[in-house]
């Protein structure tokens, strides 16, 4: 009886619900996948409810962090253009006087993916800042409200979006035609050393040179050189 039970069960074709007229012993002996398959069938089916009803939450989030509050942001760029830019850059891109003086160049958030850069990396490095560099916390300097803005501000404009933000140079600025001092703007980049021998020079780039140190410096200081000098002392000598 047992080996009739036993040959029964293994002509039942897959996907077949097996009948009860098979003894209870042998129907406990069918194999799972006979045996459960309405079960795993039902089971299946609401697993694939599941996991599109998480699909369409998931990507409801990413369509709410990919627009970020834009009042939010406002109030970040506004932190960012007066505490930040002299290290990052106005177009987040660290292409800054600062960057060149410093040993770490500091972060250009540009050429990070929105992976590599998520806004709690941002945060974290504003509220604590980043050891061994020139990125200091800004928690005592910065509200919760203006870390928060500041953070959704980078991490739209720059890592998601990469905008140019605020450009200094502009009419609105007192610079109606930033381009007609284009002669300058190689040593203002960095491109050619101030200090460059005026021998390897052109005429236009004595030009932009001259141009610079009476009116660039100011603000953009040496931009690059090939020999920075010696180093000053921190207290005047005796």
């Amino acid at each position: 009886m047992r080996g009739q039970a036993g040959l029964r069960a293994a002509a039942v074709p897959r996907g077949h619900r097996v009948r009860s007229r098979l003894p209870a012993p042998a129907a406990r002996r069918l194999p799972w996948r006979v045996r459960d398959h309405g079960a795993r069938r039902q089971g299946l089916r609401g697993e694939a409810v599941r996991l599109v009803a998480a699909a369409l939450a998931a990507a409801a989030l990413g369509a709410s962090a990919a627009t970020p509050d834009a009042r939010l942001v406002e109030d970040g760029r506004r932190v960012y253009n007066f505490r930040c830019y002299y290290c990052h850059g106005y177009s987040g891109d660290a292409k800054t006087l600062a960057a060149t003086m410093l040993p770490l160049r500091p972060r250009a958030f540009v050429e990070f993916t929105a992976e590599e850069m998520p806004p709690l990396r941002i945060e974290r490095a504003v509220r604590h800042g980043l050891p061994g560099s020139a990125m200091k916390s800004f928690a005592g300097a910065l509200t919760g409200r203006e870390i928060a803005a500041v953070v959704a501000f980078v991490h739209d404009e720059f890592v998601v979006r990469r905008a140019p933000n605020t450009r200094y140079h502009t009419p609105e600025n007192g610079w109606p035609d930033h381009q007609r001092y284009s002669a300058a703007f190689p040593f203002a980049l960095g491109r050619i050393p101030l200090d460059a021998p005026e021998a390897s020079l052109g005429e236009v780039e004595r030009a932009g040179r001259r141009l610079y140190l009476g009116t660039c410096i100011t603000c953009h200081d040496r931009a690059a050189v090939r020999d920075p000098g010696p180093a000053w002392e921190r207290a005047a000598s005796r």
